[in-house]
C-alpha cells in the first residue's frame, strides 16, 4: 500500500492524504482521501496510522460503522463458522432482540459503558431473567472483545460493566424419615 501527501491551501494548514486501498471487487483501483488540519507532520502522522491499519487488514473506516453493523458482521464472520448451530442462533436472537434495538444505532467508535450497561438494564426491566442477562452480556463482551484484537476500537466497554448475580437457590434436602421412606 501506498499514500501520498499534499498541501490543499496556502493560507491555512490543510494537507490532503490519499491513500491506496486493495482492489475492488470489480477489479478497480480504490483510493481514500482525507483532509488533516495542522502541520505537515501531524499529516504524516495520519497517513502512517491509515497504511498501518490497511496493513492490518482493517478498513481504514472501520470504527465509524454503528454497533448493528458490526455486530452483523461479527455474527456472519466469527460466531456462525466458530461455535454450535444453536449456539449461533441465541447469539443472534440476543442481538436481534436486545442489544441492537437499544444500541444499535450508535456508532461503534462512540459507544461507552452506560450503553452497555442500559442493555443490561433494560432486559431487567422488562422482566427477564438475570441468567438471560447474563447470557446477553457475555454475547457482548465476546463482540467487543473481538473488535478490540481486530483492532476496530480500542477499549471493550464491558469491562467496566457489572452483570447482574445470580439469585442462589438453597436445595432442600430430604429429612431422614423421608429418605428412609424413599429407600423402603
Amino acid at each position: 500500500m501506498r499514500g501520498t501527501i499534499r498541501k490543499l491551501r496556502r493560507k491555512t494548514m490543510t494537507w490532503e492524504i490519499r491513500v491506496d486501498l486493495p482492489v475492488g471487487v470489480d477489479g478497480k483501483r480504490r483510493m481514500k482521501s482525507v483532509s488533516v488540519r495542522g502541520t505537515k507532520r501531524d499529516a504524516d502522522m495520519r497517513l502512517r496510522a491509515l497504511l498501518s491499519s490497511l496493513d492490518k487488514g482493517l478498513s481504514p473506516d472501520s470504527s465509524k460503522g454503528t454497533t448493528s453493523q458490526f455486530l452483523d458482521w461479527w455474527l456472519q464472520n466469527y460466531a456462525l463458522p466458530n461455535v454450535r448451530p444453536r449456539t449461533s442462533e441465541r447469539y443472534a436472537s440476543d442481538i436481534r432482540l436486545h442489544i441492537a434495538p437499544v444500541i444499535g444505532g450508535t456508532r461503534l467508535a462512540n459507544l461507552r459503558a452506560d450503553d452497555a450497561q442500559t442493555v443490561l438494564s433494560t432486559m431487567l426491566d422488562k422482566g427477564y431473567s438475570r441468567k438471560s442477562v447474563r447470557h446477553c452480556y457475555r454475547v457482548m463482551r465476546l463482540a467487543f472483545r473481538h473488535a478490540v484484537e481486530k483492532g476496530i476500537v480500542q477499549v471493550n466497554v464491558t469491562d467496566s460493566v457489572n452483570p447482574p448475580k445470580l439469585e442462589s437457590t438453597e436445595l432442600e434436602l430430604p429429612s431422614v424419615e423421608q429418605v428412609q421412606h424413599i429407600l423402603e
